[in-house]
Parts: C-alpha cells; structure tokens; sequence
C-alpha cells in the first residue's frame, strides 16, 4: 500500500496550472464541504438534529456516512467523465486513460456499495447522478475537448487527494480507512497520468505552431 505521507510527496511534485486549480475548487466544492463537516464530528448537523446532546460517536459515524454517500457521487461522475471521454476523443492516449480511470473507479465505488449496505447508510438513486452541467460546458470534441477534459480531471482528481488524505488522518473507522487507503494510490496513478499527457499535449501544441511559423 502508498503511505498517506508518500501520496503527500507524490502530489507536491505535480505542477497544477491555475486553470486546473479553477477547476477543482468548482468540481470538488461540495465534496470538500461534506468533508469538513466529517472533520468537525458531524457540527453542521440541522438544528432539529441537535436538538438533542449527542456522543461523540454518533457524530462520527454520521460524517462518515456523509462520506461515503460524497463518495459515491463522486466515484459515478468520475466513471460517467471516463465514459465521456471514451465516446468523444480520438486520441488513443486520452482513451487508455480514460479506461484506466473507469475500470479503477469502477473497483472503489463497488467497495463504497458494500460499505453502505453494510453499515445501513441510505443513498440517494445512484442512476439519478449526472454530470450533464459540468460536460456541457467542455467542448464538443477535438483537441479543444481533450485539452479541457484533463484539465477537469486533474482538478478533481486532485481535489479528492485532499479530502482523502483528511479522512485517512481522521477517521478511526477501519472500512473507511481501508477504502480509503486503496483509492490513494489510484488516484496518484491517474494524476500523474493526466498531467504527463497534459504536458505532452502542450509539446504537441508548439510543435504544430513552429512548424506553422516556417517560411
């Protein structure tokens, strides 16, 4: 298994531009909150729910059910990202990337499944789960989609390493740190495949303008 410390040095290596960081704080916001509240013992509870004194422990377990119920959601829409890649690109390489990221996140929300059902946590219609408003903001296809559609992934999968590093720090629950510990180096996997081909891309690009630019 990749340490939390090694992932931690792993990920500073990586050089994210501001339009990726762009993208993340939109892409993972709400994820990022529902971690805060795991963080914090379940405090942003509603008011009727804290009407009540609570034990610790019960705080606790509701921010990790808030957890796996962010990701979950979070898992599918990467998966959905991945198929939209598949159905719009023509690089070969964003496509190996991109079935590299379905089949893995595929893997971690079948283990996030198991992980509800045992623990009784209510989902909301995993089928109802869409990234139509995100997608339809990337380009139709082309070089233009491939570039915006790594951008979108390195944001999010960036932003999720941060979250994940939280939990794995915080949480003192066994099936939740397992999870966590395996979609870590997955998603170190699928970062430094991203930003290697997005550099590659950028070499691409300048190759085709200087040639271009010949008299």
């Amino acid at each position: 298994m990749t340490s939390s410390a090694t992932c931690v040095t792993s990920i500073r290596k990586l050089n994210i531009s501001n339009e990726i960081m762009e993208s993340k704080f939109v892409f993972g916001l709400g994820l990022f909150f529902i971690i805060v509240s795991f963080v914090a013992g379940g405090k942003w509870a509603s008011r009727e729910r804290t009407a009540q004194p609570e034990t610790n422990n019960v705080r606790t377990e509701r921010g990790e059910a808030d957890f796996v119920r962010a990701a979950i959601h979070s898992n599918v829409a990467e998966i959905k990202f991945a198929e939209l890649a598949l159905a719009k690109s023509a690089d070969p390489a964003l496509r190996k990337i991109a079935t590299k990221l379905k089949a893995d996140h595929k893997e971690t929300l079948e283990r996030l499944l198991q992980i509800a059902e045992h623990k009784n946590i209510s989902l909301p219609d995993v089928g109802k789960i869409s990234i139509d408003d995100r997608a339809s903001r990337l380009p139709r296809a082309g070089v233009a989609f491939d570039k915006s559609w790594c951008a979108e992934m390195i944001g999010k999968h960036e932003m999720n390493f941060q979250v994940l590093e939280l939990v794995w720090e915080k949480t003192e629950d066994e099936e939740v740190r397992e999870i966590v510990s395996a979609a870590l180096p997955h998603l170190i996997n699928h970062l430094e495949s991203l930003v290697d081909y997005q550099e590659q891309f950028g070499r691409r690009h300048e190759e085709v303008v200087a040639i271009a630019d010949l008299p």
